[in-house]
């Protein structure tokens, strides 16, 4: 019998720098009494709290024509609005905080540019590639960033002139990171068996390692599916020395301008689980994140890695060049903030999630396709990326996650 929930775990932090914020204000339930004070970077349960508001808020406050970002910081929930924040981005926040299970701090942060201008402005830096590179400005990424206010840009070969040049097309809108910074696609649960559990160790068509995604089932012929990152390959998907199934082209999506890096497979059957480490436990799938708040903390599940948890959300959305032939949008950008590798060789296609009930079950965040190189080469491992579980199943409307039954 497959183990389940058999461990507890303790999970790091990082304490973020102060940010230098104007006019902070705290929303409070209706003049309740002050939110007990919680590091929201290190406590893993309180962050969950915050993210889970994060998450409820963003649908509802984005379209506010002041409004900029939501994140996770050390002290609280942020919003950062352009000027005070409208009346009725205040009413909506404090209903939402009235209404959560637990108290969270939220406060409010005075900034420059809006969503929406920060919007507008990636989608130009990205789809001006090739304009930017002709006058020798090789972009690698382009993310917003809530902590700085500001498009972050990452160079695949930095110099301060091509971030110069950068800066004053977008002045105070863009930030450019000050060091070369590249993605490579990575290609254990070893000895697995049907039913299937996600973060499985596959090799698909022959290709060096992968591992399987969250468990799916299809609505539409009422047959269970894995998935994986499509850049594994097509072919036979093999773990330890039996085959769960095949990936088609037909059930493939990934292509340059796009948001998901993925291909399904039909097996014969999977449970909704994943596994926490190699044989030590799993955590049953439960819930599914609606948004990616910055400073959110995850952990990742792939076959060369393990289990990594305090892997933070640095960046939301992400847009990069994977491969030198396909650039996607809609990412995320995650780093493991000690430092720990996370996003190793053989981990993409794997789930990314956070942990809830202890180690017992898991919200799924989405699918691990890319970690971070150097202008060397040299892998970032502690650095990565990750599709949405929005994007996942963007392509797959018959898809859902396997259902989990107590």
């Amino acid at each position: 019998m497959k183990p389940v929930g058999l461990k507890h775990l303790t999970f790091g932090g990082l304490l973020l720098a102060a940010l230098c914020a104007a006019s902070l204000g705290v929303a409070g339930a209706g003049g309740a009494s002050p939110v007990p004070s919680s590091n929201y970077m290190t406590d893993q349960a309180a962050n969950h709290e915050a993210a889970d508001l994060a998450q409820a808020l963003t649908p509802v406050i984005s379209a506010d024509p002041g409004f900029a970002s939501v994140r996770i910081s050390s002290a609280a929930l942020e919003i950062a609005t352009v000027g005070s924040p409208s009346p009725t981005l205040v009413s909506a926040v404090n209903a939402a905080v009235a209404a959560a299970s637990t108290p969270v701090q939220v406060n409010y942060r005075q900034v420059q540019n809006s969503n929406l201008v920060l919007t507008r402005a990636s989608a130009s830096i990205s789809a001006d590639r090739a304009t930017w590179a002709d006058r020798g400005v090789h972009i690698s990424s382009v993310g917003l960033s809530a902590e700085t206010n500001t498009v972050a840009v990452t160079l695949s070969d930095y110099s301060a002139s091509s971030a110069a040049l950068l800066s004053a097309a977008f002045p105070g809108v863009v930030t450019v990171k000050q060091t070369s910074q590249s993605f490579s696609v990575s290609s254990g649960r070893t000895a697995d068996s049907a039913p299937w559990y996600g973060g499985d160790s596959i090799y698909v068509g022959g290709n060096g390692q992968c591992t399987s995604y969250f468990s799916l089932h299809s609505t539409g012929n009422n047959a269970d599916y894995n998935a994986t990152a499509a850049h594994c390959g097509l072919g036979n998907v093999v773990n330890g020395n039996a085959t769960q199934g095949t990936a088609i082209s037909g059930r493939r999506h990934w292509s340059d301008g796009g948001s998901s890096d993925v291909v399904v497979y039909p097996v014969a059957s999977n449970g909704p689980y994943i596994w926490g480490n190699p044989n030590a436990y799993t955590r049953a799938v439960t819930m599914r994140a609606t948004s990616d708040p910055e400073g959110t903390l995850l952990c990742t599940g792939g076959a060369a890695d393990n289990e990594v948890c305090s892997v933070a959300i640095r960046t939301s959305p992400f847009s990069f060049q994977e491969t030198p032939s396909i650039y996607l949008y809609n990412q995320v950008y995650c780093e493991q903030v000690n430092g720990a590798a996370a996003f190793s060789g053989g981990d993409s296609g794997g789930p990314i999630y956070a942990g809830r009930n202890g180690a017992a079950e898991a919200q799924a965040f989405g699918m691990i396709i890319a970690h971070g190189k150097n202008a060397s080469g040299a892998d970032l491992n502690w650095t990565g990326v990750y599709t949405p579980v929005r994007y996942v199943f963007s392509g797959y409307s018959d898809l859902t996650f396997q259902p989990y039954v107590s």
